[in-house]
């Protein structure tokens, strides 16, 4: 859980191979960072991780046969290669 100074603590995390995410939205705009590190048998310390502004990767949809949209919309996103984990709490 992100802290007023900027720190931030995730409870209870097993070892293992992480990607950190952090994201940010002001004005409009999205912020965000991914740290990669590993988790071992004790807490980790002193990670700091700097959000920076995100950038605009327009496109176009091209469909084959144009399926039928009216129950649910498309979503179209960007993901880094491999495996995404995300830390913390839901709710």
């Amino acid at each position: 859980m992100e802290k007023a100074d900027g720190t931030f603590e995730i409870p209870a995390v097993a070892p293992g191979e992480y990607s950190l995410l952090a994201f940010s939205f002001d004005d409009g705009k999205a912020h965000s960072t991914q740290e990669d590190l590993t988790v071992g048998n004790a807490d980790v310390e002193g990670l700091t991780v700097t959000i920076g502004p995100g950038v605009n990767i327009p496109g176009r949809v091209a469909w084959e046969r144009k399926p039928s949209l009216e129950k649910a919309g498309l979503t179209v996103g960007a993901a880094p290669p491999g495996p995404v984990y995300v830390l913390g709490r839901i709710g």
